[in-house]
Order: structure tokens, then sequence, then C-alpha cells
């Protein structure tokens, strides 16, 4: 809105956003430097923690750090910057680096925070009373006019389903310190990037326990890896309410396994206790804010206690005295997050699903259920990335099971880790976890321990009514940072040391790591519905000039695109009317009227009105050859923040349907959710045909 309202008013106070542009500069430097810090201070060996040399006694006894040491600490520290700056500019799409503080409150989790301030647990919102006079408020039929999407209604009042933990610790402070509320996907950005440096910190610190010494470029390579591949940058492309939740779960998540690895091969007591009490407390605030991880980090905790009893034979009585500071903070937590829930809606367990405004009715419909599981882990480890010449070549798409999909599952754009190839390095050490254990039996248990917690949060998440790929952050992480150690650890057992062994080696990594990167930022660039053309078009376009493929020149060899006629007749109303329409497969027209065929690409509707509103459509909608076996499509049509999705059963000759607008400029963007079954057609066409849409007429706009 300061944006906005800079746009149109000259006059407008620029101090406030030059305040928070530097602010969050200095933020962002200031984490960087809190962060490296906070490693060196304690670290007794803080030489051996950044320069990794052989011999750790010799390197720990110097004062003094080589100018080799210093440019991998240098370059380390560039690279961490980069990421932090590559997040920011995902959340902004690059539109600005103002990242519009409010003193009002304006977004989910400020809503939360600014009831905290007013001493009350109810959102400061009021609802709507014809809501409150439904005899069914939460029939999602009836009260899609006057509801707030995805928050609780509970005896005339609204919540958030989600717990306060954003709130208390970060949005909280930030009011009150500068009188301002944080914008939240600049928060999101920063709690992802905090994740991200304590899981580098923890590979370091699994790494030394299994003596393994990686070079530099190994070491950046999975800098790299661990910044991408765990589909963070598609999660910051919109950050939204959700997203938040998400990031401050991984952010915690990371941080607690960087301390509880430290306590579990620590061998002083008062730096095993810290360490422990830390680990707690960062474990138990990961699971107030995504109460999904409990069985994860139940299983990190089952893991410490083994490791400190099998692989450093801890005596009983210290065993019990370090798993009560590990688990007290846990518990105090646990019960805090208990009278939250029961001060709000009268139990302990209900966080406030049970009372949600959304699309389907919370007292008809199960969210959660093992039933779930098996669409769940299909969607989440098999789905495959969608490739194709327009940019940014890798897409993620809305999954197809090879089941029907029980009501009412939904799927949202999501690529299972199968896409990403750095995941498929985690068969390599299946064939030598024997030498692996006698090199060191704790570095193998503990990843194997993160890959049993990682399986458990995915279970949690497949329960799921939906598949969505925000998701996967919460279970990515952990499985990414036990792939990485183990495949190192792997590979002096299964490349030799000969000619050409080690360029193998450093091929078999690097490669995997490349490409996994390059699909990553890819679907990261589109989201869920082409959030970066939406938010920044020119941007997007500068970057599509650069990067695309003269596609014309590709496929003319394989099929002519047929060209647009002339003098189309697209209907007009007072109101409104269709400028252009972009169309991979062209449009066509024959004696029966105009039409154009929806493929796996994008179809985009340019719109121009005069007037906010509701624009209804008909058109007729055909079921095409490229899905031979089903006449039921589904369509996902997106315009801006606005999405819905339709089911075209069967031929239908005057298919309606409603999109929200806004004044001026508007761009639908239409695309089927199914994949085709055939790649060529009878005819020697390749061009995916799922969908015909013949004769699209503007039948009215309306007010709402």
């Amino acid at each position: 809105e300061i944006q906005n309202a800079m746009q149109f008013s000259p006059t407008a106070d620029r101090s406030l956003l030059w305040r928070a542009f530097f602010k969050t500069i200095l933020a962002g430097w200031g984490l960087i430097i809190i962060v490296f810090t906070f490693a060196i201070m304690i670290s007794k060996r803080y030489a051996t923690r950044f320069a990794f040399r052989r011999q750790a006694a010799r390197a720990a006894s110097r004062t003094f750090i080589t100018p080799k040491e210093w440019l991998s600490l240098v370059l380390l520290i560039a690279f961490f910057a980069l990421v932090l700056f590559f997040y920011l500019w995902t959340v902004s799409s690059g539109r600005t680096w103002v990242f519009s503080p409010s003193r009002d409150a304006k977004e989910s989790h400020s809503f939360m925070a600014d009831a905290f301030l007013h001493g009350q647990l109810n959102l400061r919102v009021e609802p709507h009373p014809e809501l409150l006079a439904l005899e069914d408020p939460y029939d999602p039929v009836a009260n899609g006019k006057y509801r707030e999407h995805d928050v609780s209604l509970y005896k005339g009042k609204y919540y958030l389903y989600f717990t306060p933990t954003v709130a208390l610790l970060f949005i909280l402070p930030f009011k009150l310190l500068f009188g301002y509320f944080i914008w939240e996907p600049t928060l999101t950005a920063l709690l992802c990037f905090v994740g991200f440096a304590f899981s580098y910190f923890t590979l370091i610190r699994i790494l030394k326990i299994g003596s393994i010494q990686p070079s530099l470029p190994t070491l950046l390579l999975s800098a790299l890896v661990l910044a991408v591949a765990n589909t963070v940058p598609f999660l910051l492309r919109r950050p939204a309410v959700y997203e938040l939740c998400i990031a401050a779960g991984y952010g915690f998540m990371m941080a607690g396994t960087y301390f509880l690895v430290g306590a579990m091969t620590s061998e002083q007591r008062k730096s095993l206790w810290a360490q422990t009490i830390a680990a707690g407390a960062l474990l138990g605030l990961c699971i107030s804010s995504r109460p999904n991880q409990l069985f994860a980090c139940g299983l990190l905790i089952i893991a410490f206690i083994v490791i400190r009893h099998f692989c450093f034979h801890e005596t009983f009585r210290m065993l019990i005295t370090s798993f009560g500071f590990l688990i007290a903070p846990i518990a105090l937590i646990g019960i805090s997050m208990c009278w939250y829930n029961y001060a709000r809606f009268g139990s302990v367990f209900e966080f406030g699903a049970s009372y949600q405004l959304t699309g389907m009715h919370p007292h008809q419909v199960n969210t959660r259920t093992p039933i779930y599981i098996p669409l769940g882990l299909y969607h989440y480890l098999l789905q495959t990335v969608s490739l194709d010449l327009r940019f940014p070549f890798f897409h993620a798409v809305a999954p197809v099971s090879p089941i029907d999909i029980p009501f009412p599952y939904f799927c949202e754009p999501t690529v299972g880790l199968v896409g990403f190839p750095v995941y498929w390095l985690l068969f390599v050490p299946l064939f030598c976890l024997r030498s692996i254990w006698r090199i060191s039996p704790a570095f193998l248990l503990i990843s194997v321990s993160m890959i049993a917690a990682s399986l458990a949060s995915l279970l949690a998440v497949s329960t799921g009514v939906g598949t969505t790929m925000r998701y996967i952050v919460d279970f990515s992480p952990l499985l990414l940072l036990a792939t990485i150690a183990l495949y190192l650890a792997s590979r002096p057992f299964v490349f030799t040391m000969q000619s050409p062994g080690p360029t193998i080696s450093r091929l078999s990594y690097c490669i995997p790591v490349l490409f996994t990167a390059v699909i990553s930022i890819s679907i990261s660039m589109t989201g869920y519905s082409d959030e970066l053309k939406t938010a920044n078009r020119p941007l997007y376009e500068r970057i599509e000039r650069v990067f695309s493929l003269d596609i014309k020149e590709i496929t003319k060899r394989y099929y002519p695109i047929p060209k647009v006629p002339p003098d189309v007749p697209w209907a007009k109303l007072k109101n409104l009317r269709i400028a252009s329409i972009r169309n991979r497969n062209g449009i066509e027209q024959d004696s029966s009227g105009i039409f154009f065929w929806l493929g796996n690409e994008v179809t985009e509707i340019e719109l121009f009105s005069s007037k906010s509103g509701v624009a209804h459509f008909t058109v007729g909608a055909y079921p095409g050859p490229s899905l031979p076996k089903s006449d039921k499509r589904r369509i996902r049509i997106s315009s801006g923040q606005h999405s819905l999705e339709l089911l075209i059963n069967g031929p239908q000759e005057n298919f309606a349907f409603s999109v929200p607008i806004q004044a001026g400029k508007n761009v639908l963007s239409v695309q089927p959710i199914d994949k085709p079954t055939v790649s060529k057609l009878p005819d020697g066409d390749i061009r995916s045909r799922l969908v015909m849409f013949k004769n699209l007429q503007l039948v009215k706009v309306t007010d709402d």
C-alpha cells in the first residue's frame, strides 16, 4: 500500500521507506555476522571449523590463520551473503528492497501480535454480522461472501489456527522495539536463511564426527544444495501465512539439530548440558511452530539416548540427567501450548482446525486421516518435474494420481523428491554401510536417525487432506543432510583413488547438485501460478528474454503453429473487453467459430476493465484427444491473487465460469491440471490437446 501511494502521490513521505530499507540491509548483514561470530565463539578450535585442516591438533595449536584458510572463510561468507540476497529477492519478486513496515497490523500473524498487545487472544477483527446470523456459519457455500478465509470462528470471535510462536518471538518484539510490524515475507526469508545456516553448520559437525575432510569446492557445492534442494526458493515465491510457520519450523529444527548433534558427541559435562538445554528449547519451538514435527523430534531424542549409551557408554545416571535437560524445555513449551489452546477453545488439543472457515465444512470433512498417506507418499516422493521448451523449462504441475482421488483431497503443483537428482545419491551408501560403521558408528547412527525423523515428518504431512509443495520443507532438510553426509562418507569406498576415479567422484557429486539447483530455482520462478510474472512482469520478461529458446525455430520442424485470424471478433462489453489471447498451440477457426487448444502450457487471456467486479464467461469446452481414457478435465484459472479449479465433465457447449477482476489490466491464466497420456496423436500432431475452448464469450460483469 505504501508503494501504491508513492506511485500516485508525488508528495508521499519517502523517509519511512528509506529507514526501512537501511534497517533491512543492516539486519541482514548483522544476522550473518552474529551467526558466524556465534559459531566461532562456541568452538575452541575455530581454525579447524572453517579451514577444515586434515590435522586438527596442528591447526588448533596455531595462533594465526593461513591465507588459504582466510580465502575459505571469505568465500563461505560471500556465499552466505549471496543466499540471503537470493532469499530476499525471491520474497520481494525483485520489486523493491523496501519491505513496507507498517504501524497497523495488515497480515495474519501481525493481527495475532496486535491482539496480544491489546490483552486478548481473539483477533481484533469482528466477524460479519451476516455470518453470525447464518444457521450454519461453517457452511462454505453460505458463508462465502462473509467469511475471512482460513481463520477459526468460535463463539462469535475470530482466531488463527496457527500457533502464536512467530507472533510472540519475532513480530511482537519488533513492534515493541521499532514501533512497526515487520513485513512477514521478510521474516519468512530470514527464518529460512537461519535454517540454511544451521543446516550447513550441522553438516560440518556430522562430517567431523565421521572424520571426513571435504575440499572447499565440495563444501561450496554442499552449501548450494542445502540452500535450494529443500524447495525453500519455491516456498519463498509466495510467502503467505502458511509459509511463515513452515519457515519458523525449519529454522528451529535445523538449529535444534545442530545443538543436539553436538550434545550427542560432547565429552564435557557442561558443554553436554548446555547443548541439550539449547536443543530442547529449539526443538520445542519447532514443535510449537509445526505440531506435525512432534514425531520427528521424538525420534531425534531417542537417537540421542541410543548414541550416548551405546557409542559413548554413558552411565544410567548421566543419561537420565541429560534426558531431563533435553526434555524439560520441550515439556514447558508443550504445557504453554496446551494452556493457550484451552484458553481459546476449551480443549488442550484443539488448535482451531475444527472451527476453520475454508472451502470445506470443518465438521463434515476429516482433514487429517491415515487414509491419505498413500496419496501423499506418491506425490511427495514420486511426482516428477514437468519439462518443456517454455521458460523456465522446468515446472511444478498439479500431480495426477495413479488412483482415483477421493473428495475432498486436493492437489497443488508439486515436484516430489525424485525430481531432484541429489536425493538419488542416497542409494550409493547402501553398498558400503558396513565400512562406514567400522569407521564411525556414531556418524552412521546420526545419519540414519535423521532419515528416520524425515520419514516420520513425511508420514505426518501425508495424512493431510491435500498435496502442496510447501510441505516438502517440513521433511526434506533432514533427509538432505543425511544424503550429503552419507554420500561423502561412501566416496572413498565406491571410487578408487587411481585415475579416473577422483574425476568420476567429483563429477558424480557436481552434476546432481548443479542439476538440482537448476530445477529448484526454475520451478521457483513460476511458483504455484506464475507469481513472479504476476508480481513483476517486466522483470520476468527480462529474465525470460535472456534464457528463452527460439521455440518457433525449434518446433517448426515438428508441426506448424496455426496463425491467429486477422480480425477475431472477440466479445466486447461496456465495462470489459478481451484484448488478446496468448496460447502456445495457436488460435484456429472453422465454420462453427474460433477455438484454441489448452495443453500443458499456460494460456493467458488479457482483459481490460473500467471497474472492479466479477466477469462472467461462457465457452464451449470439449475434452481433447491427448487424454483418451477419460472425458473429465480439471482446469485451473488464476487472476491475480484469486484461483479456482473447474471440472469439465464431458463435452459442454455452454460451460460457464466467473472470475474476479480489478479495474485496469487483468491477465487470466488458464491451464489444465490433468496430464496428457498420448505424446503423439494419430494425425501426427505432437501438441498437447487436452481441452478445446470454443467461442469464448463475455456474458456480463457484475459488482460482486
